[in-house]
């Protein structure tokens, strides 16, 4: 016998439909941080058309993940507060909650990329002392440094006159980290030691001027010289 579809209000299905719209817009942009969500992203896109709508445990573990809380939904669906003041206060419920290594990491999950990072770069901080400072001295690039350090490698190439402007092989032949290139061509957020970014930065040709991250035009008689200068460049 087919189950019979829940019969909510259209207030009720409004609001979740504002909910699901905007959830299925951050799976989009960061499908990582939705791996340990307890809800299928099939399920959250029916409730979404109002095809079939959650039951109150599954609905209560979804707001869970989304660090949300019944009392915050509830305001939002009786019209207290609107969509946008509901979706920030993720996070902010004043209501007893007990801190877990899960709850962190769970909370951690939902953030975005550049918020990660902070998290690391923070709790690295808090780890280096005199005995782990060159142990902790990496460096971990944004996407938009990535792609601008890409384009970058190409026109220093291209200015070269090498041809080779996917393998980078002149360039991994200077004693630049095979690992590190690869990870700058296929876009990849990895971490590297420090010294691997200075053995990169000496062997780039100086640029002159950027156009919109797509194009670098570049001295070629005069190189770079030093990490802090690579990256004085990559922040734009």
């Amino acid at each position: 016998m087919a189950r019979q579809k829940k019969i909510v209000s259209e207030n009720y299905a409004s609001k979740l439909e504002a909910l699901c719209t905007k959830v299925l817009e951050e799976w989009e942009k960061a499908p990582n941080s939705f791996s340990e969500c307890t809800v299928q992203k099939v399920t959250v896109e029916r409730w979404n058309k109002g095809e079939n709508f959650p039951n109150h445990r599954t609905f209560e573990s979804f707001l869970q993940f989304l660090r949300l809380t019944q009392r915050q939904w509830e305001e939002f669906e009786y019209n207290k507060i609107d969509f946008e003041t509901f979706w920030n206060s993720r996070g902010k419920s004043k209501e007893a909650r007990i801190i877990t290594m899960d709850t962190c990491l769970n909370d951690i999950r939902t953030l975005s990329f550049e918020e990660k990072i902070r998290i690391i770069r923070e709790i690295t901080n808090m780890l280096i002392t005199s005995e782990t400072v060159n142990q902790a001295n990496f460096v971990i690039l944004m996407p938009s440094q990535l792609k601008r350090l890409k384009t970058w490698l190409i026109y220093d190439r291209i200015t070269r006159k090498d041809k080779d402007t996917t393998t980078f092989k002149g360039v991994i032949n200077k004693g630049v980290n095979e690992s590190l290139i690869n990870s700058i061509v296929e876009q990849k957020t990895m971490e590297f030691n420090k010294e691997e970014f200075d053995k990169l930065a000496i062997v780039l040709l100086k640029p002159i001027k950027w156009i919109d991250d797509e194009i670098v035009i570049l001295d070629a008689n005069q190189s770079i010289n030093s990490f802090d200068e690579l990256m004085k460049e990559l922040n734009g």
